[in-house]
């Protein structure tokens, strides 16, 4: 399709390669969606009605209500939460747990503050055994490499 000439042709393959090249989109090739009666599409180019509004605020409100309940219904099971663990947690955790739950949730399900108190009983065995056995160099280089498998942090 010769439409300018051979001059014409050769700016645009060079348009088009350097379109391709860069990435960035020549401003010639940006489409311009056209508003019909004052109303101005979307940026997929739909144009929004008043049905269409009272739908998405319908199911909003919906949404909405859904994420309440869920949210009641993970406080109550939280704070019985050895009792709903294998009968619900499951279930629930399938469907997601809201935002507002997820510290909580954690907590129950981690345990942390027993965690680190196993940790710190862990580490006050090595220090009384590092104290008592001292003198002795197999217990010494034993815990030595012990202690490279563990954090130091935790530890001491």
């Amino acid at each position: 399709m010769n439409r300018q000439g051979p001059e014409w042709e050769r700016r645009e393959t060079a348009r088009i390669f350097n379109k391709y090249k860069t990435g960035v989109p020549d401003p010639e090739d940006e489409e311009e969606l056209i508003s019909i009666d004052g109303k101005v599409p979307d940026q997929f180019g739909f144009y929004e009605t008043q049905l269409y509004k009272q739908y998405e605020e319908k199911l909003l409100n919906s949404n909405k209500r859904t994420i309440k309940r869920r949210e009641k219904k993970w406080k109550k099971m939280l704070n019985q939460y050895q009792k709903n663990l294998k009968k619900k947690l499951p279930d629930r955790v399938f469907k997601g747990v809201p935002n507002s739950v997820r510290r909580a949730f954690w907590d129950a399900a981690l345990n942390p503050i027993a965690v680190k108190q196993h940790y710190n009983e862990q580490g006050a065995q090595f220090k009384f055994l590092y104290a008592s056995k001292k003198d002795d160099v197999e217990v010494v280089r034993q815990i030595d490499l012990d202690l490279g498998l563990k954090s130091v942090e935790i530890l001491w």
